[in-house]
């Protein structure tokens, strides 16, 4: 299992871990899987979002989502993903919600391999 693992690690590919059958995609998401249990931030900007997101993904730019998380997400443990265009801004705004005590954040880079790494659309 755990060299099933690595292999999906070193690939990066949503292919590879379907072939090699494991429960975990890239940052540790698992493909497919439930996202109603998670918080899904877009930290890109409004005309960016609105061109595309995935569904049930809360707009938090990532310059403002240090004012914009205690309202949306009060509990520090929620299980919480980030995507931007390319994830140098969700890896930026990950650091804000990190230095407030968000403790289980994960950048999945871009919107369309956070798409894939969750087995979700990309919705307008």
């Amino acid at each position: 299992m755990v060299v099933s693992i690595m292999r999906c690690v070193l690939s990066g590919t949503v292919l590879a871990i379907l072939l090699t059958g494991c429960s975990d995609g890239p940052d540790g998401a698992t493909p497919g899987r439930d996202s109603e249990n998670m918080v899904i931030i877009d930290v890109r900007t409004r005309d960016e979002y609105a061109a595309g997101h995935l569904p049930n993904a809360r707009l938090m730019p990532y310059d403002r989502i240090g004012e914009m998380i205690g309202d949306a997400v009060a509990d520090k443990n929620a299980e919480i993903v980030l995507y931007c265009r390319s994830g140098k801004r969700a890896e930026a705004a990950g650091a804000v919600l990190s230095a407030l005590s968000y403790g289980n954040v994960r950048n999945l880079g871009g919107v369309q391999a956070a798409a894939e790494t969750l087995g979700l659309p990309v919705v307008e």
